[in-house]
């Protein structure tokens, strides 16, 4: 603003730091193989299933180079999600199907920093030892970008033997495992078909999410726009299998088609849960893009005070909103920044270590985070 002549002037400025503001928690990736992926942008976001087939067409069969028809497992995952709640989704489609290309795809998807959910639908179905080692790729790449969380599917037909032995090789916080398949119906051709489940589950995690929150259990959550499964799981064999990390969807009585676990593919008890770990991804990313003015302000007392003061104003609405156990906000949540998570190196290096503890819903101890962030070196 200039000032040319005397008198009273008002003039409004933003505040330096703005309240941490939650960020997306179920923007999903599909990888899978399509005819039009030549001409696809896959920085392109997608927001309705419509949109969808205006780009990639419907979900008719495809020909392969060998001419065998292969199942358009991408159309009818990306369809599931939408139907199921989704919102928004990127898409990855593969020119060839071969365990390169969906390497070459996830590369691709890592510079695009919103997609929190990934999952590639049909890969499952290819021979076991590709199926495995494309697994393992959605696991890399949910691990290596943090706040990613991959879907992954049984394979088709699979008995409790396979889904165990399937399981065995994913040992992930970062993703979760689905079965059996789903059956739906192909109006454009009046034929019912087999796909994979994790289109639906993203749909449904994205539905949850926008409901209530990511904290709450996708358990118990109906799964639309289906007309059965693969198989029936009972009592019995989903007391064999959820044990074990594969969460099983299933028909139930008077209740429709219902998604029944809500395990990760983690060995580590703490990490056991899904909402569990997608809530501690939720906060520990929203914090470190909330507070990333700090980086150019000197690390001491006044920059960690005004820190926790806004970490903790989030996370109290987050405790308002249902998110943790406790009645009083001291027994639900605790945020640590001073000279106890720090040592004097720290300080005079410009490294501020931020802890922050809270109360998931599913009986657990405190989750406790442990957040490094490069601001102004300090004076100890």
């Amino acid at each position: 603003m200039s000032f040319r002549a005397p008198g009273v002037y008002i003039e409004e400025i933003s505040a330096r730091q703005k309240p941490i503001e939650g960020l997306a928690t179920s923007i999903t990736a599909f990888i899978g193989l399509n005819s039009c992926a030549a001409n696809s942008d896959y920085r392109r976001p997608i927001a309705s299933y419509e949109e969808y087939t205006a780009i990639f067409g419907e979900c008719s069969d495809m020909q392969s180079h060998g001419k065998v028809t292969l199942i358009n497992y991408l159309g009818y995952a990306v369809q599931s999600f939408f139907e199921n709640g989704g919102r928004k989704c990127y898409i990855a489609a593969l020119p060839r199907l071969n365990v390169e290309a969906y390497r070459e795809a996830l590369e691709s998807l890592q510079t695009i920093e919103e997609i929190c959910l990934v999952t590639a639908p049909g890969s499952s179905a290819l021979a076991e030892a590709e199926a495995r080692q494309v697994s393992q790729l959605l696991v890399d790449h949910a691990e290596t970008r943090h706040y990613c969380f991959a879907l992954l599917d049984s394979p088709p037909n699979a008995s409790n033997q396979q889904l165990i032995h399937a399981r065995q090789s994913i040992h992930s916080a970062n993703a979760a495992l689905y079965t059996p398949w789903l059956i739906v119906n192909d109006s454009l051709r009046d034929k019912d078909i087999l796909i994979p489940p994790s289109g639906a589950v993203a749909g449904v995690l994205a539905r949850v999410d926008m409901n209530y929150g990511v904290w709450k259990a996708p358990s118990n959550d109906e799964v639309r726009g289906i007309i059965g499964f693969e198989r029936y799981i009972d009592n019995i064999e989903q007391s064999e299998l959820a044990p074990r990390g594969i969460n099983v969807l299933r028909n139930v009585t008077a209740r429709g088609y219902r998604i029944w676990g809500i395990r990760t593919t983690s060995d580590d008890e703490q990490w056991r849960y899904v909402p569990v770990k997608r809530l501690a991804m939720y906060i520990e990313h929203s914090i470190l893009k909330g507070i990333d003015w700090a980086v150019f302000e000197p690390n001491e007392e006044p920059l960690w005070a005004s820190v926790q003061a806004e970490i903790s104003l989030f996370l109290e609405k987050l405790w308002r909103s249902g998110a943790f156990q406790g009645a009083r906000a001291t027994e639900a949540y605790f945020v640590r920044v001073d000279r106890a998570t720090m040592t004097e190196r720290d300080i005079l290096e410009g490294r501020m270590y931020i802890e922050v503890g809270f109360a998931p819903l599913k009986p657990a101890e405190f989750v406790v985070l442990r957040m490094c962030l490069k601001t102004k070196p300090g004076h100890f």
